[in-house]
């Protein structure tokens, strides 16, 4: 301390050593700061103790709480969640049977379907061929044949000879037996255009004209000849058998006259013609897809 410079100097040895005094002073300050260091420290340090113990206790028993409240609330949410996950679970089971039995009920049903796919279509090709035989049994009778034709559309829309038979449909064409039935007027009014007499005629070759027109003689049957009456009689013949075709042809074949005269019925000869045309056509299509 004299060396430092908290004790003042006051008297020294010749030799520079500390005077005996202060030599003494600080031994006893040295010894006693050593004593209090060595009291105080100890009896400070058992104080304490008892008190960092009695704290770490609590410590470690506010830890132990804090630790088992978590645990136990973690517990509770993972139970929770294990029994959210288990019902669903449960809910992705039952989704999952459906669908397996759903799509085997849909692997099933492809099967059969590409099976009747693979089969021969009977039953479509059956329902064609009855439908053309209906519609070529109303051309055959006359009349409308809206009906018939619609049927045949409903299974066949791609034959051509529907859209073509649909002009004649809603009033239909004559049937065979009524052009037999008027053609022996036609004739007459065939025959009787053709005589007409001439203007320079005189007014006997005028009276035998008006006595054939009373009389109506004309040949029947297959008769050879290019006269107005041969070809009638050829139209007659052929009507009779069912050509009703080869009756048209005939007409072609008449003077002007008697064209003008049985145009009409020669609408009706030609329409017979082109309707049953169209109609064995539909029929022989719906036998030949058939077989």
């Amino acid at each position: 301390m004299f060396y430092a410079g908290f004790l003042p100097l006051t008297s020294t040895t010749t030799d520079g050593a500390m005077p005996a005094e202060l030599s003494d002073r600080l031994s006893a300050v040295e010894a006693r700061v050593s004593s209090l260091t060595t009291t105080g420290a100890s009896s400070e340090a058992t104080d304490l103790q008892p008190r960092i113990a009695a704290l770490e206790t609590a410590i470690d028993a506010v830890r132990q709480e804090a630790s088992s409240e978590s645990n136990e609330a973690a517990i509770s949410s993972l139970r929770g969640e294990l029994t959210a996950l288990a019902e669903t679970l449960g809910q992705l089971k039952t989704v999952v049977e459906s669908n397996r039995q759903s799509a085997e009920t849909t692997a099933s049903r492809l099967a059969e379907a590409e099976r009747k796919i693979d089969e021969p279509r009977t039953d479509v090709e059956m329902a064609r061929a009855i439908s053309a035989t209906a519609l070529k049994a109303a051309v055959d009778r006359g009349g409308p044949f809206l009906a018939e034709l619609d049927t045949l559309a409903g299974v066949a829309p791609e034959d051509p000879a529907v859209e073509e038979l649909r002009p004649y449909a809603a009033t239909g064409v004559a049937s065979r037996a009524e052009l037999v039935r008027r053609f022996p007027d036609v004739a007459n009014a065939i025959l009787a255009a053709i005589h007409q007499p001439e203007e320079s005629d005189g007014i006997g070759a005028r009276l035998l004209s008006s006595a054939f027109s009373v009389i109506k003689v004309r040949p029947v049957g297959n008769v050879d000849g290019d006269t107005p009456e041969a070809i009638v009689a050829r139209m007659e013949d052929k009507l009779r058998n069912g050509d009703i075709k080869g009756a048209s042809l005939e007409w072609d074949t008449l003077p002007e006259a008697g064209k003008a005269a049985s145009n009409d019925y020669a609408e009706l000869l030609k329409n017979r013609v082109t309707v049953e045309t169209l109609a064995g056509s539909a029929m022989s299509n719906a036998v030949n897809t058939n077989g």
